[in-house]
């Protein structure tokens, strides 16, 4: 069993994602990435998008897997921030040492893990295009013009339940993993709000205080 730990800029650290069985909605497979063909390993966790009512259309949170160099049964999932930006996306970069090197120091000893939240990356992405070719003012105007933002929700509302898309249900998808995992919390600091949830749902499990 894994412990989990939380440190600065969104990172959580807890078990890594092993096999699943045949029925769970998790998925694995051998994968490289970046220029270095890094090994690694690509997966989804299939969720329902409205957990509350946990029915109707599933959506699948994708992740990133990199083995630490020497394994010491810990791992690392970090998270951005943003909102909006796509966790995966940082994988190589991170693994081969170009940007955070400090995180990359640290799979000498921990397996990095990176997920793209709902509604980012490849997990279900609700994109919008707020600055058309032929309006070349929206981008000095407003930061988030209100016309094609309207236009965008409008029509991401077609396929997409929109109030699924919140800190409590990211949260509730990393703790999903966190479950399949079979992992409980050991070392925690450095609080943000997905943090700060997150942490609240395993004490709760667990029965241990955040520190």
């Amino acid at each position: 069993m894994r412990p989990l730990v939380l440190l600065t800029l969104c990172f959580l650290a807890f078990s890594t994602v092993g096999a699943a069985p045949p029925d769970s909605p998790m998925h694995v497979t051998s994968c490289t990435i970046g220029k270095s063909k890094l090994p690694a390993h690509c997966g989804t966790l299939r969720v329902y998008e409205n957990r509350t009512t946990r029915s109707g259309r599933t959506i699948e949170i994708h992740f990133v897997e990199v083995d630490a160099l020497h394994r010491t049964n810990h791992a690392l999932f970090f998270n951005p921030g943003g909102p909006g930006a796509p966790t995966t996306d940082y994988a190589a970069y991170i693994a081969e040492g170009q940007f955070l090197k400090a995180i990359a120091k640290l799979r000498s000893t921990y397996d990095l893990v990176f997920v793209d939240n709902r509604g980012t990356g490849k997990s279900a992405p609700l994109n919008c295009d707020l600055y058309p070719k032929d309006h070349p003012e929206y981008y000095y105007k407003q930061l988030w013009p209100d016309a094609p933002l309207r236009a965008c929700r409008a029509t991401l509302a077609k396929r997409s339940d929109l109030s699924a898309y919140n800190t409590d249900a990211t949260v509730a998808d990393i703790d999903d993993v966190r479950a399949l995992s079979a992992t409980r919390s050991a070392l925690r600091c450095c609080r943000t709000t997905i943090q700060s949830r997150f942490l609240s749902n395993a004490d709760r499990e667990s029965g241990d205080e955040a520190t």
